[in-house]
């Protein structure tokens, strides 16, 4: 016998999760600095954002309900970057965040020493876009290079043949 249960009991709404955030090509002019840290003290979320590119770029980390950073992603998707970029925001997988001491959101210059970050993200992690057009061809270059190398290899036999 199954008998349904509702999701809200079968899931923890209430659990504070964690992720990590790169935003590339924010709009100048439309004060997100500002908007983006009275957002983020209204929906109870704390964290800190680092910029980069003369505000341009960001990256940072999200710390708070998961219902309250997904309405935070649509919102700094949907207003602070504009949608014809191909790369316009990245955002880590969620983990349980078991941080006691919950500082308020603020803007920080540097990674904090007891800060624990993905291996991807770093402070040094986001390229200015002439080193990301370097990276871009670079990558360009090495793909061509592996394409004329054989999937199979030399000793290879799959045909069961003997």
């Amino acid at each position: 016998m199954c008998a349904k249960v509702s999701e809200k009991w079968t899931l923890y709404h209430d659990i504070v999760k964690r992720t990590e955030f790169k935003l590339y090509h924010i709009i100048r002019r439309t004060h997100f600095r500002r908007k983006f840290l009275i957002r983020c003290h209204k929906s109870n979320i704390t964290g800190f954002v680092i910029y980069d590119n003369d505000g341009r770029d960001a990256f940072g980390v999200l710390e708070g309900l998961p219902d309250d950073i997904n309405q935070m992603k649509v919102w700094i998707l949907g207003r602070f970057i504009p949608e014809p970029y191909g790369e316009r925001a990245t955002f880590s997988a969620y983990e349980i965040c078991f941080n006691p001491d919950r500082q308020p959101f603020c803007q920080r210059f540097s990674v904090p020493d007891h800060e624990r970050l993905l291996a991807d993200i770093y402070e040094d992690s986001i390229v200015k876009p002439e080193g990301r057009a370097k990276q871009r061809s670079d990558a360009e270059g090495s793909d061509k290079e592996s394409d004329d190398e054989s999937v199979t290899g030399s000793g290879s036999d799959f045909s069961g043949s003997d």
